[in-house]
């Protein structure tokens, strides 16, 4: 069975950007960790992912492991520090998985300044799907467009993490 796992999708951008200018940020790293909420106890479980470091659009993504299925889960998100920009606050995020291992709600329990989650919504991937075909040695290849859900109801979580500039003089 092929059950996949949760998914974050981070695109780090520069808060302080001016209208029509780049904000996106590239080389920025993540760490997360997972613990599991039960009656208002929290379980570390020893899961810490790092992100590989974001793109020229600002964007990496990462499996933070299977999904929890029908519990509450606490992740938190370090950045390590950016040359030239502030150090974030950690990220930290609930989630509440359903009976099946899908998102069923979630919650951002720190600064809301810091990150948006993207609203529910749907996004296209390309698949390559490699066949059998029926003249013999010969393997046939194929490319087939799937839609999947984020958010709610999904495993993928899609994040917008803010960040502005050191400012070069003491305040």
């Amino acid at each position: 069975l092929n059950d996949p796992d949760m998914m974050f999708e981070i695109t780090k951008i520069n808060a302080d950007a001016k209208e029509g200018e780049d904000n996106k940020i590239q080389g920025a790293k993540f760490t997360i960790t997972s613990a599991i909420e039960e009656n208002g106890n929290i379980t570390e479980v020893g899961t810490e992912t790092t992100t590989k470091e974001t793109d020229d659009k600002g964007y990496t993504e990462t499996s933070v492991g299977s999904p929890y299925a029908g519990k509450t889960v606490i992740y938190t998100i370090k950045e390590e520090k950016l040359e030239g920009y502030n150090q974030l606050d950690d990220i930290i995020l609930k989630v509440i998985y359903d009976a099946n291992g899908n998102v069923m709600d979630y919650k951002i329990l720190s600064d809301e300044k810091d990150v948006v989650i993207q609203a529910d919504s749907t996004k296209t991937i390309s698949k390559r799907v490699i066949g059998e075909s029926d003249i013999p040695g010969l393997v046939e290849i194929s490319a087939t467009t799937i839609t999947i859900p984020t958010g709610r109801q999904s495993r993928i979580l899609q994040l917008i993490v803010n960040n502005t500039r050191e400012s070069l003089e003491n305040d």
